[in-house]
């Protein structure tokens, strides 16, 4: 069943998965340790190297999906089909008011991501579409100041017009972090300063900051990243990024 429904905000608690991409590696006080991390913690198969599926497939579903909790849940079947159907759409393609699918029984993302985790890990996507992903080639290009200036006019331009947007943390070519993130808002009264959704962290929104005096995108630390200057370019708003 398929539903016309108006634009909405993008809540950082609800329009997220409620599991988490897993990180290959072991991390201590945000550094990598050369060993890989031996328990999952999904449990069976690690889900790892998924951070840009994860982004990408949650601004799908708050652009394409529309939860209805009053309706009757679907079959794994019927709802591995219209999460495949959901993610399938581009998000450079969207329109403002698009023709969304109704998934019935659950209240939102987070509550039907945590219900059927296996059925939406199994049918997001693959950790291929984030390694071999089109726009990766775009790390060679220089990202200096002028370039991270651009990029924070370009972030707010897209969050007002087309709602949440999936950035790309580099600090190529170092490797403290290549990291997806999806920028949900800018804080009100706190201009540079962006509420995000981590997909390694998604029980709580993480805060991007543009340093204007710098011209230099910040990230807190976290289990993974020591915290500090990052490169950031927005993804998917075009075919070729």
């Amino acid at each position: 069943m398929n539903a016309t429904a108006t634009p909405r905000t993008f809540c950082l608690r609800n329009d997220v998965f409620a599991f988490p991409n897993e990180t290959i590696w072991h991390h201590e006080n945000g550094r990598a340790q050369w060993e890989r991390a031996q328990k999952g913690k999904t449990g069976g198969e690690r889900y790892m190297k998924r951070c840009f599926v994860l982004t990408r497939s949650a601004s799908q579903f708050w652009r394409f999906a529309n939860f209805a909790p009053d309706q009757p849940r679907p079959s794994t079947a019927e709802l591995a089909r219209q999460i495949r159907a959901v993610v399938a759409q581009p998000i450079w393609k969207a329109q403002r008011n698009p023709t969304r699918i109704t998934i019935g029984g659950f209240a939102n993302l987070r509550d039907a991501s945590a219900a059927e985790p296996d059925v939406f890990r199994t049918n997001l996507g693959g950790w291929r579409q984030s390694y071999f992903r089109f726009g990766n080639w775009r790390i060679i290009l220089p990202m200096g100041p002028p370039k991270q200036r651009a990029t924070v006019v370009q972030l707010r331009q897209l969050l007002a017009n087309d709602g949440p947007v999936v950035l790309w943390l580099i600090n190529f070519p170092w490797l403290s972090i290549n990291h997806a993130v999806l920028a949900a808002r800018e804080n009100e009264g706190r201009p540079g300063s962006f509420e995000v959704y981590d997909p390694n962290l998604p029980d709580k929104p993480q805060t991007l900051v543009f340093d204007e005096g710098l011209s230099q995108f910040h990230y807190p630390p976290t289990f993974y990243f020591r915290g500090g200057a990052v490169g950031v370019r927005a993804a998917y708003h075009k075919l070729w990024h």
